[in-house]
Order: C-alpha cells, then sequence, then structure tokens
C-alpha cells in the first residue's frame, strides 16, 4: 500500500473514531480510545476503508450499545461495541458473496436495510428521516 493510500487509510479511522467519541448513550470510555484505534486498525487489516456509518443502537433487548459499519474495496465490517461490559465484536462480509440486498417500508415511517452474503446477514431497520443511513448503504448497492 503506498503512503498516500496509508494516509487516507489512517484519515477514515481517526474519522471513525471521532464519530465514536461524539456518541453519549452509551458514551465510549474516552481512556479506552487508543485500544479501539488498535482493534479497527487490526479489522480494517489491509483493506481500503471507503466509507463508515456509527450509530447509538440496541444490541439487543437488554443493552445499549454503538454499531460501526465500514465499507471498504473489499469487505463490509461491521463492528459491535458494548461499553458498559467493555466488548468489542467484529464480523466481515466479503462484498463478492453478496447474494441480495433488500429495502422494506415499514409502518409508512421506517425503512428495514438487509444484505445477504454466503456467509451471513445483516440488517438495519431505522427512520426514513435518518438519510445519512440510507446513503451509506446506497454505497454497498
Amino acid at each position: 500500500m503506498s503512503s498516500l493510500d496509508q494516509s487516507d487509510k489512517q484519515k477514515e479511522i481517526h474519522s471513525i473514531i471521532e464519530d465514536i467519541s461524539k456518541l453519549d448513550n452509551p458514551k465510549f470510555d474516552q481512556p479506552k480510545i487508543p485500544q479501539l484505534t488498535d482493534f479497527i486498525r487490526t479489522t480494517i487489516n489491509g483493506d481500503k476503508p471507503i466509507a463508515h456509518l456509527v450509530l447509538n443502537i440496541n444490541l439487543d433487548n437488554q443493552r445499549r450499545g454503538i454499531i460501526t459499519y465500514v465499507l471498504t474495496n473489499l469487505r463490509l465490517i461491521k463492528i459491535d461495541i458494548d461499553p458498559n461490559k467493555n466488548e468489542i465484536e467484529s464480523n466481515s462480509f466479503p462484498l463478492n458473496t453478496i447474494i441480495g440486498v433488500e429495502r422494506k417500508l415499514i409502518d409508512n415511517d421506517k425503512t428495514q436495510f438487509a444484505i445477504s452474503f454466503q456467509n451471513g446477514s445483516i440488517g438495519l431497520k431505522y427512520s426514513l428521516a435518518d438519510t445519512k443511513i440510507t446513503e451509506f448503504f446506497q454505497k454497498i448497492d
């Protein structure tokens, strides 16, 4: 990877960390930012990051956390962050294994987006008013 590519990669990682730092429900523990940065850097590895999306979200019925999607030139990476348990988990889905993309309108004010891959699927329900989510997923579609 050229030094220009490395610089772009570092800028994108820095932007992801900044977006995570801005969230407040829940808030990520600032002293743990270096570990999070290292985790994201090693998760992206040799890929070239293209775009990212950072959201506060319910990880399940009991836990609120942070979800981060990173689109690279080769994969879609999903990172779940549970600041209360100090847990970070990632899953990656190679873009060349996309089977299908599905969008649904739910209750006239929500959209459901799902992407199916050979090794699993990801999905998200969100308000129609949240255009940043739609714009991110349109880059994959």
